[in-house]
């Protein structure tokens, strides 16, 4: 279940990178933005496996 939902948040995190690529001229904040979401998830799931 741990390892599913990490793989998930590895592909949001490439295809934002990716999306993030062909945008021209500076870098897309929604992508930062979302990539930031998907950190802080990552982040709580952890916290909530350990207790």
């Amino acid at each position: 279940m741990f390892k599913l939902l990490l793989f998930i948040a590895i592909l949001i995190l490439i295809f934002g990178y990716r999306k993030k690529q062909k945008v021209k001229g500076g870098i897309n904040i929604n992508t930062i933005l979302m990539a930031a979401l998907v950190v802080l998830f990552i982040i709580s799931l952890l916290t909530r496996f350990q207790n």
